[in-house]
């Protein structure tokens, strides 16, 4: 079942994933393409943590993120201002974090 776009909505153009395994929980891409009868989820790295990381098409002004679960409902969201995205609302927002920075040639910067 594809959910439709929101208004203003940016797709990210790929994914990947703490524990790199697309066998053990599904493609990281099946995170970003809008069909709820795909799913991937992650386990620890080699670092010792569990993250997902998206790429978007160009360097945007992110305002909100959202995190959808299989039934189409959201279950929690960011938002987001120039400092960070440290607001959240919705279910289970005090095991989730989410950082969003800039990716340059040269390493990861963090946001703004």
């Amino acid at each position: 079942v594809e959910r439709p776009k929101l208004p203003g909505e940016t797709t990210p153009v790929s994914a990947v994933k703490s524990d790199n395994d697309p066998d053990d929980g599904g493609s990281p891409n099946n995170v970003i393409d809008l069909d709820f009868t795909t799913f991937s989820k992650t386990a620890a790295g080699t670092d010792g943590k569990t993250w997902f990381r998206f790429k978007l098409e160009r360097t945007q002004c992110v305002t909100k993120v959202w995190s959808f679960q299989h039934n189409g409902e959201y279950r929690r969201y960011w938002t987001c201002a120039p400092t960070g995205c440290t607001t959240c609302a919705g279910d289970r927002c005090n095991i989730f974090a989410l950082t969003v920075y800039i990716e340059s040639a040269g390493g990861d910067e963090d946001f703004p």
